[in-house]
């Protein structure tokens, strides 16, 4: 994956606060990584809640509403035209 880093404008607190609180991480570094992720364009994203368990040791409920926070953040963030989506 590409080391490549970039600023994901306007992250919300959002919900699900306490699926990111339990698992001793912030939203901020799970959808980092997962923006890096994508950028990379060595996966498919869909394949992205198994990296996520890998990487967050979170379990396979918790992967799925992590991307899916995600997913929807990026759509959101598309419709506005802020980021590339």
């Amino acid at each position: 994956m590409s080391n490549k880093v970039t600023h994901l404008p306007d992250v919300p607190e959002g919900t699900h606060n306490d699926l990111y609180d339990i698992n001793d991480t912030s939203r901020q570094e799970v959808w980092q990584y997962l923006e890096n992720l994508r950028l990379s364009g060595t996966i498919n994203m869909l394949e992205s809640p198994l990296r996520l368990r890998q990487q967050f040791l979170v379990s396979k409920k918790e992967s799925y509403q992590m991307f899916t926070d995600f997913d929807e953040y990026k759509k959101n963030q598309a419709k506005k035209g802020k980021h590339d989506a």
